[in-house]
C-alpha cells in the first residue's frame, strides 16, 4: 500500500469519520442570526438556534463532540506513530515528535470558523466583530492610528483600556487601511499567531524536561483544543498575547535564555497594567535563580519600558492608574468575597490540573516555580473581586503553565511503567476528560462562543441604524461601549458604565450589583449633565412597565441583580425620564424568562426637542 501499513490506513480513516460527525454535530446546533420585524412595531430581533437549546443538550451537545475530536486526534497520532515505528526516520518522525505542525492548522481552522460566527451581513456586507470590551480597545487603537490619540472620544483623554501594548498592535493593524468590515478579523488572526507561538513554547519547554513523546502530543492537543484558549483568542483581548509572553518567559527560566526572558518579561505589564503581579512573581523567580547583584540591575532593566508607560499616562491622561481600575477596585464592598465566588470557578474546570500543580512541585524542581506563578495569580484575582466573564479570562495567561506541569507529572508518573500500556492509556484517558472544551462546552460550539456572537450580531445592527439615521453631531449614551461606538465612528458616546468615563469610574458600587464593571452608574449626570441627544436603553418600554403587575416588575428586577445588570431596570425608572426622552420603536429583543420575548429590549430613546426622527430606516441580511 505504498509504504503505508493497513492498521495505519484504519487509523486515519477513523480520525477523519470522527472530525466529520463532529463537524456535523456542530452545525446541527451551529447560530442563525436574523433580523425579524416583529408585530405592530418596528421591531428587529435577533435569534440564534443554539442558545434555544435546553441548557442540558447543549452540554451534551459539547461532551459528545469534543470526546469524537479527542479521539480523533489520538487516532491520527496513533496513525503517525505506526507509520514512524515500521519505517523509521523521516517526515512523519518529525511530524510525531513537533504536534505543533499538525495542531496549528486545526487552531486556524477552528479560529476561523469562531471568526465566521462572529460576523454578521449587514446591506449586503459582512462585518466581522470582537467582543464588546476587545471593540472599546479599538476604538482606541483607531483614534490613536488616525492620528487622533490613544482616546475613546476625540478630545477626551480617558484611558479606558488596561492592555496598552495590545492597544498598540491593534492600532497597527489599522496602520494600512483595511476596511472596518475586516479588522476584528485581523486581530483574531493575530491572536492565532500568538496561540501557536504559545504552543510552539510549550513544546519546546517539555522537549527541554525530557517528556515522552505521547505526553507531549496528549498535552498540546489538550492546550489547542481548550475551551479558555480558544474562546480569548477569538475574543480578540490580550489573553493570549499574555499567555504567549509568561509561557516564553517560563521556557526562557528552564533553558537559561536570559535576554529572551529579560525582553519578555518587560512586555508582560504593558500587554495588561495588573499583569505586574505575573512580572514580580517571575522575577522572583529569575532573582532566586541566579542571586546575584548583576541579576538585580538586569531586572531593574526590566521595568524601565513600565516606567515610559508610566510617565506616559501620568503626562496623557493626567492619572497614575487607569480609568478601568477606579472602576473596578474601588467603591466596591467585599470585593475578595465576590473573588473568591469567582475562583471557585478554576476548582470546578481544572481540579486536575491543579492537582498537576502540585504534584510537580514535589516530582520535578525545575518547575517548581510555576506553583508560585499561579499562586500569585489567583491571589490577584480575588483580590480584585474576578473578572466581568464567566468563562476565566484571568488565568489564561498561566494556563500554558498548568499543561505544562500535567505534561511532566504524565510523564514522570509513567516512567517506570513502559510496559504498562493499560495504565499509560488510562491516564490518557483520565487527562482527556479533565480538559475545560469536555467538561463545560465544545470545540467547535460553545454556549459562551454562541452568546457573544449573537450579542456582537444586535450592536452591529444598532450602529448602523445610527449611521442611517442620527446626524453626527448628536451625542449617544450607551452602556455597550464597544462595538457600536467603533462602527459608528464618527459619533461622540457617554459611557454610560464609565470604562470610559472618570466620573462613573469614582463613583460608590450600587449595592444590589456584584458584577465588576457593570456595578457604577449615575443616571442624573448621564441625563442631566450630559444631556445625549440619543440613549441606546437596554430595559423594559415605560409604558409596559406601567401594566406590569408588581410580582412581573419584582422579577425584572431580580432578574437584573442576579445576571449582574442592576443599572438597566433604574435606567428608565429615573424622574422625568418619559418627559425627557421618548422610545424609538426600532427595537431589539433580549428575552427575558419575567416578560414576553419582545417586551425586553434595546431601544434607542430621542430626547425631547431632538431633530432625530422617530422613524428609522432599517438594514437586512441581503
Amino acid at each position: 500500500m505504498n509504504g503505508v501499513t493497513n492498521r495505519t490506513v484504519v487509523y486515519i480513516i477513523g480520525a477523519i469519520g470522527l472530525l466529520i460527525a463532529c463537524v456535523l454535530l456542530a452545525r446541527l446546533a451551529s447560530e442563525v442570526i436574523d433580523l425579524l420585524p416583529l408585530a405592530d412595531r418596528q421591531f428587529v430581533v435577533m435569534q440564534s438556534s443554539a442558545l434555544n437549546l435546553p441548557e442540558t443538550t447543549a452540554a451534551l451537545f459539547a461532551h459528545v463532540q469534543f470526546a469524537l475530536f479527542a479521539t480523533s486526534g489520538m487516532l491520527l497520532g496513533m496513525a503517525i506513530f505506526q507509520q514512524t515505528q515500521v519505517f523509521g526516520g523521516g517526515w512523519l518522525s518529525y511530524l510525531a515528535q513537533n504536534p505543533v505542525l499538525v495542531l496549528a492548522p486545526f487552531l486556524l481552522v477552528v479560529l476561523l470558523w469562531f471568526a465566521f460566527e462572529r460576523s454578521i451581513v449587514i446591506n449586503g456586507t459582512r462585518f466581522f466583530y470582537l467582543d464588546d470590551d476587545a471593540m472599546i480597545t479599538m476604538r482606541y487603537a483607531r483614534n490613536l492610528a488616525n492620528g487622533h490619540g490613544a482616546v475613546w472620544n476625540i478630545g477626551e483623554p480617558v484611558e479606558g483600556y488596561t492592555n496598552f501594548l495590545w492597544m498598540l498592535v491593534m492600532a497597527g493593524v489599522h496602520l494600512p487601511g483595511f476596511p472596518e468590515t475586516i479588522t476584528s478579523l485581523v486581530v483574531m488572526l493575530i491572536n492565532w499567531g500568538l496561540v501557536v507561538g504559545a504552543l510552539i513554547a510549550l513544546q519546546a519547554t517539555l522537549k527541554a524536561l525530557n517528556v515522552g513523546r505521547m505526553w507531549m502530543w496528549l498535552v498540546c492537543l489538550g492546550f489547542a483544543c481548550d475551551l479558555n484558549i480558544l474562546h480569548w483568542a477569538n475574543s480578540g483581548l490580550e489573553a493570549s498575547l499574555l499567555a504567549n509572553l509568561v509561557m516564553v518567559c517560563a521556557w526562557a527560566l528552564i533553558r537559561q535564555r536570559t535576554t529572551i526572558f529579560l525582553i519578555t518579561l518587560a512586555l508582560i505589564p504593558l500587554a495588561r497594567a495588573d499583569a505586574w503581579i505575573l512580572a514580580l512573581a517571575l522575577g522572583l523567580v529569575f532573582l532566586y535563580q541566579e542571586r546575584n547583584l548583576r541579576a538585580v540591575g538586569l531586572l531593574l532593566m526590566a521595568t524601565l519600558p513600565t516606567i515610559a508607560h508610566l510617565i506616559f499616562r501620568v503626562t496623557y491622561y493626567g492619572e497614575l492608574l487607569p480609568n478601568t481600575y477606579y472602576l473596578k477596585m474601588t467603591g466596591i464592598h467585599d470585593r475578595w468575597l465576590i473573588g473568591v465566588s469567582y475562583i471557585m470557578r478554576l476548582f470546578n474546570l481544572y481540579p486536575l490540573g491543579l492537582l498537576a500543580i502540585g504534584i510537580g512541585v514535589w516530582l520535578e524542581p525545575k518547575i517548581r516555580f510555576v506553583a508560585l506563578i499561579w499562586l500569585a495569580q489567583i491571589a490577584y484575582v480575588i483580590y480584585a473581586g474576578g473578572d466581568t466573564f464567566w468563562l476565566l479570562r484571568p488565568v489564561v495567561a498561566v494556563l500554558p503553565l498548568m499543561y505544562l506541569s500535567a505534561g511532566v507529572v504524565l510523564d514522570r508518573l509513567t516512567g517506570n511503567m513502559a510496559q504498562s500500556t493499560a495504565v499509560r492509556w488510562a491516564l490518557a484517558g483520565v487527562f482527556v476528560l479533565s480538559v475545560p472544551a469536555i467538561a463545560n462546552g465544545g470545540v467547535l460550539f460553545t454556549n459562551p462562543q454562541q452568546e457573544a456572537a449573537l450579542f456582537g450580531g444586535q450592536v452591529q445592527v444598532m450602529a448602523h441604524m445610527i449611521e442611517a439615521n442620527v446626524p453626527t453631531d448628536m451625542l449617544i449614551s450607551i452602556e455597550p461601549a464597544g462595538s457600536i461606538p467603533y462602527f459608528a465612528q464618527d459619533y461622540a458616546f457617554v459611557d454610560a458604565l464609565g470604562k470610559s468615563d472618570a466620573h462613573i469610574a469614582q463613583l460608590p458600587a450600587h449595592s444590589g450589583n456584584t458584577l465588576i464593571g457593570h456595578n457604577k452608574f449615575d443616571w442624573q449626570y448621564v441625563y442631566q449633565v450630559r444631556q445625549p441627544d440619543i440613549v441606546l436603553a437596554s430595559c423594559v418600554l415605560p409604558d409596559i412597565w406601567i401594566n406590569l403587575p408588581e410580582s412581573a416588575r419584582a422579577n425584572v428586577f431580580n432578574e437584573a441583580g442576579t445576571n449582574g445588570l442592576a443599572y438597566l431596570p433604574y435606567q428608565i425608572l429615573y424622574p422625568d425620564f418619559e418627559t425627557l426622552y421618548h422610545p424609538n420603536r426600532v427595537i431589539y429583543g433580549v428575552p427575558s424568562p419575567s416578560l414576553p420575548e419582545e417586551d425586553w429590549i434595546i431601544c434607542p430613546f430621542v430626547r425631547e426637542g431632538s431633530a432625530v426622527p422617530l422613524a428609522w430606516d432599517l438594514p437586512t441580511n441581503d
